[in-house]
């Protein structure tokens, strides 16, 4: 028996085949009504929700394209006084897997010194590669700092300064005044190098630092400074080489890098964290004269030239 959409009386006036055509046209309508209020209504909502995220999304992004502050250009060569800072290069060129620096001390006067080879990783984790000279050692030592994020406390202007802790150290006895130090992070291990002869390394030390790339940044640098112990040096004479050069992938570059006294006077709005890590070793006074990545450092007077240091000859 049917079901009575229209009442049984109007299925006996009209008969079988009116009755039913006119109640399909009716569910018809009724199916029509539905399709609008829970099918097309709200994908119309749906969909003018997303026009209106995207148009109000590329708005706010134009806007911060706008407004975002621009990263300053740093000179590629020059002539500095440094005084109260580490002495050397800082390195501006793009993310890495290794860094290699080379230097040669012609003349340091006292000969308490430290050629320091500082990398900050994209994870926070600072390497130093180090060859120190003191009375008690002359060799290279490796450092493996952490990442700033315990024993935080809040200055009165709110900042909020995170310590880093020294989780490794360790040194290798050696006596060389000219030489490359070399540092590369690969599968989840940093390693720490030096080479004597500029064709082979000698990997003395590694440690796990996590997935990470080397990143330009104020910590990332080839400089000179006081022996260790956040020690300064009062150079009396002074003539060390310096040259930075970065691992591109499949070859050996010439470090995008300025004096780390300029960078540090005016520092980048990315740089500005107190968490950044850097060496507390210093210069009390000393001229860089830097140009593609090469540099050197003297006192009492200023060099205007860097003389030739060959490409690396080995691979990280």
């Amino acid at each position: 028996m049917p079901t009575q959409p229209l009442g049984w009386n109007t299925y006996l006036r009209l008969g079988p085949a009116k009755y039913w055509g006119s109640t399909m046209k009716l569910l018809k309508a009724i199916g029509l009504v539905l399709l609008v209020i829970f099918v097309i209504l709200p994908l119309a909502l749906v969909i003018g929700a997303g026009v209106l995220f995207l148009v109000t999304h590329t708005h706010q992004t134009q806007a911060t394209n706008q407004t975002s502050p621009q990263s300053p250009q740093y000179p590629t060569t020059g002539l500095a006084l440094s005084q109260d800072y580490p002495a050397g290069l800082v390195y501006l060129g793009p993310n890495t897997t290794a860094l290699a620096g080379y230097y040669c001390v012609n003349t340091a006067i006292p000969s308490a010194y430290s050629i320091q080879l500082n990398a900050e990783l994209s994870n926070g984790y600072w390497l130093q590669d180090v060859y120190q000279t003191y009375q008690g050692f002359t060799g290279f030592v490796e450092a493996t700092w952490s990442p700033p994020s315990w024993d935080c406390t809040t200055e009165s202007n709110g900042v909020i300064t995170c310590q880093s802790h020294l989780l490794s150290l360790y040194s290798a006895p050696a006596q060389v005044t000219c030489a490359w130090l070399i540092i590369k992070v690969t599968n989840g291990i940093a390693y720490f190098g030096y080479s004597l002869n500029g064709q082979s390394i000698n990997w003395y030390y590694q440690y796990p630092v996590g997935n990470a790339t080397i990143v330009p940044n104020l910590g990332t640098q080839l400089v000179v400074g006081g022996y260790g112990n956040g020690e300064w040096v009062n150079f009396t004479n002074a003539n060390i080489v310096l040259a930075l050069y970065y691992w591109n992938g499949t070859t050996w570059l010439p470090a995008p890098s300025t004096a780390f006294t300029v960078v540090a006077r005016n520092l980048p709005p990315q740089w500005v964290n107190p968490n950044t890590a850097n060496t507390e070793e210093a210069v009390y006074n000393a001229w860089i004269y830097w140009s593609n990545g090469k540099a050197v450092v003297s006192w009492p007077e200023p060099v205007n030239q860097t003389p030739f240091v060959p490409s690396p000859g080995f691979t990280p």
